[in-house]
C-alpha cells in the first residue's frame, strides 16, 4: 500500500490477507535442504595375523583393519588361495588338510589386499602295538615302538622298571628293563605313555616269581640256546621255514633253514618262540 495516512491514532489492528498471498510468502519462508557428507576413500587394509600355524580341523579369526578407519565403504571379501588345505569365511580360516594356503582379504572400495600364510599340520596321534608286558622273574628288557607324530613321555610309579628313552619326540624304539623279582610273589605295575595333543595310554608291566628254562611248547627236536646276542639253533631240516619272534609277538627272523643249524641275532633279552613246521620251542636270553 503506497501513500500516506491522516487522521489515524496509533493502534494495533488486524490485516486480512488474500490466500495466495499467504500461500507466497509461506513459499518464500521455508526451503528444504539435502546435505551429503563427503565420501573418504579406502587406502589399504591390514591384518592381525601375517602367518598361522595350525593342525587339522583348528580354527583362527583374522581381523581386518581398514585404512583410513573411517573410510566409508568398510566391506571386504576373503578368499584362500589352498581350499584343500584351509577356508575361510567372513576371517575365520579352518584348517583342512596338512599343507600350505594363502589367505587374502581384498576391499570393495580401490581392491585393497593384505594376506596371511597359513601352514596346517597333521592333528597328533600315537600308537604303539602292545598294552602289556610280561617277565619272569630273571633281569630282563623288551622292546617296543612308538609311531608318533609328537612328543611324548613315558613315567612309571616303580623303581623295578626302567624305561629308556623316557622321553622324545616323533617315532622312536623304547626299552623297557626289569630287576630280578626277589620278593618271592609275582609284581606289578603300569607305564603312561602320553604325548602332546594325544590321550594317555597305559602298558601293564607283569613280572612273576619263577624263571623260565627252555620249555619244548610243542613236540620237536628242535635244541637251542642264546649267548651274547645270538640265538644258537639246530635240528633243522635244510628248506623248512623257520620263524623266530618275541613273546610280545614282534618277528625277530623269519624265513627258510639252509641247513641243520642256524644263528639268529637278538634285538635284546627276553623270552622268544622258535617256530618251525615240526615244533615249537621257547627260549631265554
Amino acid at each position: 500500500m503506497a501513500g500516506r495516512m491522516s487522521g489515524v491514532h496509533a493502534s494495533t489492528f488486524a490485516v486480512r490477507l488474500p490466500p495466495p498471498v499467504i500461500a507466497s510468502l509461506r513459499s518464500n519462508l521455508y526451503r528444504t535442504f539435502t546435505v551429503t557428507a563427503a565420501t573418504v576413500a579406502v587406502t589399504g587394509v591390514s591384518l592381525n595375523k601375517s602367518a598361522a600355524t595350525l593342525t587339522v580341523g583348528a580354527t583362527e579369526t583374522l581381523t581386518a583393519t581398514i585404512a583410513p578407519t573411517n573410510a566409508t565403504n568398510q566391506n571386504v571379501t576373503w578368499t584362500t588361495g589352498n581350499a584343500a588345505v584351509a577356508t575361510v569365511a567372513a576371517g575365520v580360516v579352518t584348517a583342512v588338510s596338512a599343507g600350505t594356503a594363502v589367505i587374502t582379504v581384498t576391499t570393495q572400495d580401490g581392491g585393497h589386499t593384505a594376506t596371511c600364510n597359513v601352514t596346517v599340520s597333521a592333528a597328533p596321534y600315537m600308537t604303539f602295538p602292545l598294552t602289556s608286558l610280561s617277565y619272569d622273574s630273571l633281569d630282563g628288557e623288551q622292546t617296543f615302538t612308538i609311531t608318533t607324530n609328537t612328543d611324548w613321555t613315558i613315567t612309571c610309579p616303580d623303581s623295578w622298571v626302567t624305561v629308556t628313552p623316557s622321553s622324545g619326540a616323533n617315532t622312536a624304539t623304547v626299552t623297557v628293563k626289569v630287576m630280578a623279582n626277589t620278593t618271592g610273589v609275582p609284581r606289578s605295575t603300569t607305564l603312561t605313555v602320553s604325548g602332546t595333543g594325544v590321550a594317555p595310554q597305559p602298558v601293564a608291566v607283569t613280572q612273576s616269581n619263577t624263571s623260565v628254562a627252555n620249555e619244548t611248547v610243542a613236540p620237536t627236536a628242535l635244541t637251542a640256546c642264546a649267548r651274547d646276542g645270538i640265538l644258537h639253533i639246530s635240528g633243522l631240516t635244510a628248506g623248512e621255514s623257520l620263524r623266530v619272534y618275541s613273546i610280545p609277538g614282534s618277528t625277530v627272523w623269519h624265513g627258510k633253514a639252509t641247513a641243520d643249524r642256524a644263528q639268529v641275532a637278538l634285538p635284546a633279552r627276553g623270552i622268544f618262540i622258535i617256530a618251525t613246521g615240526t615244533g615249537v620251542l621257547k627260549v631265554r636270553h
